[in-house]
């Protein structure tokens, strides 16, 4: 509940729905015309060494976000760097890392963690 992830692109209207907003692109952002409970911009590359340290706390930051309402977490496509986060939120909340990359792939689609190395970390 309360998960969403996709992409950006600069001059897209940020859905009025979303109260919580995590990019890991900055690069393009959203236009923002409500009032959000919280933001948060992290650069983050779609790359095989990319580090994950942050992603567990990231994820935290999510699951805390999704108690009190929508939370979308965006990338540039939406398939790579927020799945990793949104699989990983998932997963502290008990989920399987098989489990959680079904369910990204199948309500997002099936390119979902196309990034070798991101889903490796996540069945680690």
């Amino acid at each position: 509940p309360n998960l969403w992830q996709g992409g950006c692109e600069t001059g897209l209207i940020l859905p009025k729905f979303i109260k919580h907003w995590i990019t890991l692109y900055p690069w393009e952002l959203y236009t923002i015309k409500h009032e959000l409970d919280s933001k948060l911009i992290v650069r983050m590359y779609d790359s095989l060494d990319q580090d994950t340290d942050q992603i567990e706390l990231l994820a935290q930051w999510v699951n805390n976000c999704r108690k009190s309402g929508v939370t979308l977490i965006s990338c540039q496509a939406g398939l790579n760097r927020s799945s990793l986060v949104a699989a990983k939120a998932l997963m502290l909340e008990g989920m399987t890392a098989d489990k959680a990359i079904a369910l990204l792939r199948e309500k997002r689609s099936g390119a979902v963690l196309c990034n070798e190395a991101f889903e490796e970390w996540l069945r680690k």
